[in-house]
């Protein structure tokens, strides 16, 4: 039997955006642990080759920049329409004539 959304078998369970005691001390033994190790660290990379180098640059910015999604052009389109349409429904009729006549004198100098 699932619980309604927004209702848990719990109602004095832990508040929202509470964070978890366990991960917070990990985050905190990790932090103070690397700052420790930093000179350690930063010489045993450099005694590393070009390619392990590389290697764990990259598995260390997974952390720092947000990986891409493949986006399909055809969901790219379907976005753009629908900004289009929202943006559309909240214009003045004015502009939105002006837009018309403009598309209009496009597809007659084509």
């Amino acid at each position: 039997m699932a619980f309604e959304k927004g209702k848990s078998g719990n109602p004095a369970g832990r508040p929202k955006g509470a964070k978890n005691k366990a991960t917070n001390d990990l985050r905190k033994w990790l932090e103070a642990f690397l700052q420790e190790k930093f000179p350690e660290i930063e010489k045993s990379f450099d005694k590393l080759g070009p390619y392990q180098k590389w290697s764990i640059v990259e598995k260390l910015l997974q952390y720092s920049i947000p990986k891409m999604q493949s986006v399909s052009v055809e969901a790219m389109i379907e976005a753009e329409m629908r900004s289009l349409a929202e943006l559309l429904e909240k214009a003045p009729d004015q502009a939105v004539d002006l837009i018309i006549a403009k598309m209009k004198s496009t597809e007659t100098h084509k």
